[in-house]
């Protein structure tokens, strides 16, 4: 298994450089889905490629991404308020959509680009908020979509009440594989007015994804 970064940048990969039975693994959606030209040098890399994308509850994300950078210090996070951030100005309440934060979860307005490249049944599309709640079904269902020899199994998947997600047991020898301390990290309370904000902001995004391709998400209303 091997991480991919040349995708997001201009020059190409390397000649010889990918093994053909590698399974290729993009860590995260800031990389690559939204860059306008990754789609296209995914398509050129390997027009049979298989994606797998998590897609979360769009105000959640955006939240999440203004978290992760502000313990990593990152700017403008570690000067702005999130209010400050997804919003124009104090008063208007309109959304800021040149915040990255904001502009990922645009699901609708990044996958169009790849769809002009890949088809449906190239991608899996999986529910974010689904998986965090039972991982289970998902990665089954990635083995089928990726034809693998099934190997998961239910009691594998161990529930860690401290960190709020699943973990992994391989045997009952070993001990639980669980995420790092970057995962489920307590989220900033934010008003119930600014969620509502974003959520009505994303609406028509998340219907316009329905419309795409046809995936009712868990997390759309």
């Amino acid at each position: 298994m091997q991480f991919v970064f040349f995708f997001t940048h201009t020059t190409s990969a390397p000649v010889g450089a990918l093994a053909l039975y590698c399974m290729f693994v993009e860590h995260s959606a800031l990389h690559w889905f939204q860059d306008d030209a990754v789609p296209r040098r995914v398509f050129e890399f390997n027009n049979t490629m298989k994606i797998m994308i998590i897609l979360k509850e769009p105000s959640e994300r955006t939240l999440s991404q203004y978290v992760h950078n502000t313990i990593r210090n990152v700017t403008p996070e570690r000067t702005n308020t999130f209010e400050q951030l997804v919003f124009k100005d104090n008063s208007s309440w309109q959304i800021n959509t040149k915040y990255d934060a904001v502009d990922t979860s645009l699901y609708d307005k990044h996958l169009t680009k790849w769809r002009k490249y890949f088809s449906l049944s190239q991608m899996l599309l999986i529910d974010g908020n689904e998986f965090i709640r039972d991982p289970y079904p998902h990665i089954k269902q990635a083995e089928e979509f990726l034809r693998l020899p099934s190997f998961f199994r239910r009691e594998q998947f161990i529930f860690d009440h401290n960190k709020r997600f699943f973990c992994f047991q391989r045997s009952n020898i070993e001990q639980p594989s669980c995420m790092g301390k970057d995962k489920g990290r307590r989220h900033p309370n934010i008003s119930d007015v600014v969620i509502a904000r974003l959520k009505s902001f994303y609406k028509p995004h998340n219907d316009q994804l329905f419309r795409l391709t046809g995936k009712q998400f868990s997390w759309v209303q």
